[in-house]
């Protein structure tokens, strides 16, 4: 039925950030850092071996061991990447249910830029930007990965709990993750130890564990995307899970100017600060003494 079909979806978008994630540590390993692919893979052996361990992880790893006439067969394939619509379906659902699944989002964005190679080519030897060095920590590397991969499961938990809410459908998340942890292709370790947390906490960021954990590996995040920017190296997805991160966790944001410019070229009104009426209001901008 409808929920059956909607919860494979997100799993599919949650898929396609899992596997952004995966691409955007190989590249910054690869031509920011400077090791080969063996030395990859034994660095995400290592990360899988400290708790990250999952199936797309394990079938990388075996990529970049894999050659082909005495070349890395990774190298023979041209980075331009394609999709089924599962993650086109995703963020449309998550603009819909007016759920910010940023990393679902960026992910597919991502697949469109690498689409475009002919202009990612033309638009390199114009613009010249120089490549620098990554200079970050490969502890840093590792909590920046595993901080992002919480944020992308929460936000396809909770694009699920949005649709479920709506369409009282009695989709239960343990079950949901549980049924995620055999033979679907984001199966993981990580996985399986939030099913005793979407027992008790539908939004996983709110989980007094896994908000201690993300908050001891927020540094981690930070400093791996300022490396990566000074590097001249694209992170879009850990670069999405930092920046939810960051609005998600701020109590006053940027959002009055919104509504105040809105309310300013086309009258859409706006809530004011402690009005418990949580009435609307419209201010005259242009006749203001």
């Amino acid at each position: 039925g409808g929920a059956g079909h909607f919860v494979k979806m997100i799993h599919n978008g949650v898929e396609y950030a899992e596997m952004q994630l995966l691409a955007e540590l190989v590249y910054l390993l690869k031509h920011h850092a400077h090791l080969e692919y063996p030395a990859i893979a034994d660095v995400l052996t290592e990360l899988g071996e400290r708790g990250a361990q999952s199936y797309l992880l394990e079938i990388t790893i075996n990529i970049l061991r894999a050659t082909e006439c005495e070349t890395y067969l990774l190298d023979t394939i041209l980075d331009k990447s394609g999709n089924k619509g599962t993650g086109g379906w995703s963020t449309v659902a998550a603009a819909e249910y007016g759920y910010p699944a940023s990393m679902i989002a960026t992910a597919l964005f991502a697949r469109y830029t690498s689409a475009r190679k002919t202009e990612r080519v033309a638009r390199e030897a114009q613009y010249s930007l120089p490549r620098r060095n990554f200079e970050a920590s490969t502890e840093a590397l590792f909590g920046a990965y595993q901080i992002s991969r919480i944020v992308n499961h929460h936000q396809g938990f909770q694009l699920i709990n949005e649709a479920n809410t709506r369409h009282d459908w009695g989709i239960r998340l343990p079950e949901v993750a549980r049924i995620w942890t055999n033979g679907c292709i984001i199966r993981s370790s990580l996985m399986e130890s939030l099913i005793p947390a979407l027992e008790t906490d539908t939004s996983l960021l709110a989980h007094p564990e896994l908000a201690s954990f993300t908050q001891a590996l927020h540094s981690s995040l930070v400093q791996v995307c300022n490396a990566a920017s000074q590097a001249r190296c694209a992170l879009p997805n850990h670069q999405a899970a930092l920046q939810f991160l960051l609005s998600y966790t701020l109590g006053q944001g940027s959002a009055n100017l919104i509504q105040a410019q809105r309310d300013y070229f086309g009258a859409h009104t706006y809530q004011k600060v402690n009005d418990p009426t949580e009435a609307h209001y419209h201010t005259d901008w242009e006749n203001l003494s």
